[in-house]
């Protein structure tokens, strides 16, 4: 059995147990009367629920959010006929080698090349026709963008006067960059697939060893060039030589080598920009802070002696540090995701006026800079009660299980590249923390399928095109927060999740009105997916597909 196989088969297994798991009507919390003759089992479904579309933005357009320092950034341009179309780009500080060489150039130092490589995030592999080829999980469409590698000439600063408001770098910020790059893109290659028409390759990348007189090496026996490092498939550009010559090796800047400081400000990074080449497209989810990802710099000098052989050297460069910090620190180099977006009319249509009474028809999740939902549990009457809390107060259930499940809209995404997130994530909006159900799962953390018992992973069709059906959550410690405790009768946030590990949060550039506080924030993790969903809503017209919240209980027999 191969590695594709053996996974799929883990996987498989683990969905049929949280499948399982999810459509029992009782799990095992409280087994010590679960089938007990003294009492009923049975389950309630409760009605006073709505939810409610959500932009992230003023009035009814879904506004900019922070994107700096994001564990992973969004890169490429996707066009989407249900949401609209995408771009996404990136810029980051570059940082000098820890033992820096540039600072003992020898005699006569010439690049032989230069190249940059972002490692994509991979699944399993196999070989086909003698190419080994990986999963490539987090990147999404099947067509091509522009990606175009600039000097970044914008000087990149966390250092902010007022220690309370730090300085943040919002989605909607790329005019600064557009305003200082330099020059024409380095990425100039003739092989197209590196610039104007960059697509996702899923095969490894190699290099060869070279000869002396800059000839690739061969097998003797089987005249094959040999390898001398392979390469995860990533995103890789060879860079103008001549740029990087002047920028590195000449006399007169060599004083902006000596640290990091003065590189930093000289050197002010690169920016990766991505822009739409037809009406498919493609975007990526990356590491741009993996320890794997790397400008490098390949020379060759003079030897020290007259008469010696040119020795070649390399010089590696680091993209991005250690992004995973819940807080970065001086020396964290500074990174920024900027997204542009010509959203359709379809979707600023749906989720304009939403009905805070009633609830919404249908529920826009929309990634990056998009829209989430409000959901709001046990509504309180005029007279500040929660009829339908107080009545499960008042029966005094063992609350068993309780699930939230909202059924996808198969019809409204049939219009676009019929790509879901695999996940969504449901929060406490009011406080900007995790429910109670997400704190207490500890399944394996495994980065796409972790809290598999708090759920929220999209449950797909067995067949066919394998079309999403449902998502489903577990909020039974909640609703027993709330029967226990009315304080925690607070609204819930709705929304899609590239990471559901990462619970921290990020800033929106406008603070939304909301009771009984503004909102001015968003889980980094929706922030990171460029994906997005439709979901019935409790007020479709088609009652079979309505989010609804089912309780399991036992109860005494009168």
């Amino acid at each position: 059995m191969n590695r594709k196989a053996l996974l799929k088969g883990l996987l498989l297994s683990i969905g049929i147990l949280t499948i399982q798991s999810c459509d029992k009507d009782f799990n095992t919390i409280g087994s010590g009367v679960i089938g007990d003759e003294n009492f009923n089992m049975d389950k309630y479904t409760a009605t006073d629920i709505i939810a409610y579309n959500q932009v992230t933005g003023e009035g009814n357009q879904p506004g900019p959010v922070e994107t700096g320092y994001l564990p992973y950034n969004a890169l490429g341009a996707f066009v989407d006929p249900v949401f609209g179309d995408t771009e996404a780009s990136f810029v980051t500080q570059i940082s000098l080698p820890t033992s820096n060489p540039l600072l003992t150039l020898g005699k006569n130092p010439k690049i032989d090349s230069v190249y940059v490589y972002i490692p994509y995030l991979t699944g399993t592999s196999e070989t086909i026709n003698e190419e080994l080829q990986y999963e490539l999980p987090s990147t999404y469409g099947k067509g091509t963008f522009n990606l175009q590698v600039y000097e970044n000439g914008y000087f990149l600063s966390n250092f902010s006067p007022d220690p309370n408001n730090p300085n943040r770098i919002y989605s909607n910020e790329k005019s600064k960059i557009e305003s200082f790059v330099k020059g024409v893109p380095l990425n100039d290659s003739p092989n197209i697939a590196q610039n104007s028409n960059f697509i996702f390759k899923n095969t490894v990348i190699k290099h060869f060893k070279y000869k002396k007189d800059g000839s690739i090496q061969t097998d003797e026996t089987t005249g094959k060039p040999l390898v001398k490092e392979t390469l995860k498939p990533g995103l890789y550009a060879d860079l103008n030589k001549a740029h990087f010559e002047k920028l590195l090796f000449s006399p007169e800047n060599q004083e902006n080598l000596t640290n990091n400081n003065l590189f930093k400000n000289f050197f002010r990074g690169l920016y990766f920009k991505a822009t739409k080449t037809g009406n498919r497209g493609a975007i990526g989810v990356m590491n741009f802070g993996s320890t794997d990802a790397k400008l490098v710099v390949i020379y060759h000098q003079d030897g020290e002696k007259e008469g010696d052989e040119r020795v070649r050297r390399e010089l590696r460069f680091a993209i991005s540090s250690d992004l995973t910090a819940a807080v970065p620190n001086e020396s964290s180099l500074i990174t920024a995701n900027y997204f542009t977006n010509d959203y359709s009319a379809k979707y600023l249509q749906n989720i304009q006026n939403p009905n805070k009474v009633q609830g919404d028809e249908k529920l826009y999740l929309k990634g990056g800079s998009g829209s989430f939902a409000i959901i709001e549990l046990f509504k309180k009457n005029s007279q500040g009660v929660s009829e339908e809390l107080e009545y499960l107060r008042k029966n005094k259930w063992m609350i068993n299980d309780a699930r939230l499940s909202f059924y996808v809209d198969k019809a409204t995404l049939a219009d676009g590249q019929q790509i879901e997130p695999t996940r969504i994530y449901l929060y406490d909006l009011d406080n900007n923390i995790i429910i109670k159900d997400y704190a207490t799962d500890n399944t394996p953390q495994n980065a796409l399928y972790a809290k598999a018992i708090y759920g929220g992973v999209l449950e797909r069709e067995t067949t066919g095109d394998k079309k999403g059906i449902r998502y489903r959550i577990k909020v039974a410690d909640h609703i027993n927060n709330l029967i226990n405790k009315d304080s925690t009768n607070v609204k819930l946030g709705l929304a899609v999740s590239y990471d559901i590990n990462n619970v921290s949060i990020k800033r929106l550039k406008t603070a939304i009105n909301n009771s009984p506080k503004a909102i001015k924030t968003i889980p980094t993790s929706s922030i990171m997916s460029p994906l997005g969903t439709v979901l019935y809503g409790n007020n479709s017209s088609d009652e079979g597909k309505r989010m609804k919240l089912e309780i399991f209980y036992t109860n005494p027999k009168n």
